[in-house]
């Protein structure tokens, strides 16, 4: 299943025309982990992120990214949760232009998102034809609405 998601991270960061590279950490102590470079889970976790600012809301193919940046996104809270502190330093880390794409895209990649908890099982339409072959109604999504309310949360500029 590890090796699914970092395939699929792999892909939407490559097709969202990202250079950005990470996988999650496989199996090493932290020790080790740290020792040899490996990516910890705040860098898994903005790697999932650098998703969300990789294309541009009405772009060709933006839906499609959308789709997998929610998939890749999904995936990862069905393991992890993401913190908000995480997340506020990611986000402050984000230049002008990412900001603006962030807030383009955020709306149709959580609705993306929950659409793939509210039903799991259907890997056919938008997620098929973005590449997705995550069979998620094999995952156990059950955190995942919770945690992606609370993303939401951090993400949504204050009014």
């Amino acid at each position: 299943m590890m090796r699914r998601l970092a395939v699929l991270l792999a892909a939407a960061v490559l097709l969202a025309g990202c250079g950005a590279e990470a996988a999650p950490p496989t199996g090493p102590s932290p020790a080790q982990s740290a020792a040899a470079g490996a990516p910890s889970a705040a860098d898994t976790a903005a790697a999932v992120l650098d998703g969300f600012v990789c294309y541009g809301a009405d772009t060709a193919g933006c839906s499609l990214k959308s789709a997998q940046a929610a998939a890749v996104l999904v995936e990862y809270l069905s393991r992890a949760d993401i913190s908000a502190e995480t997340v506020t330093d990611w986000q402050g880390g984000l230049d002008a232009q990412q900001q603006e794409l962030l807030a383009l895209n955020w709306d149709g990649i959580l609705y993306n998102a929950r659409q793939i908890c509210e039903d799991p099982a259907d890997g056919s339409g938008l997620l098929e034809a973005a590449g997705v072959t995550t069979d998620f109604g094999t995952i156990d999504l059950s955190a995942v609405p919770q945690r992606l309310d609370a993303l939401d949360e951090v993400l949504r500029p204050s009014a």
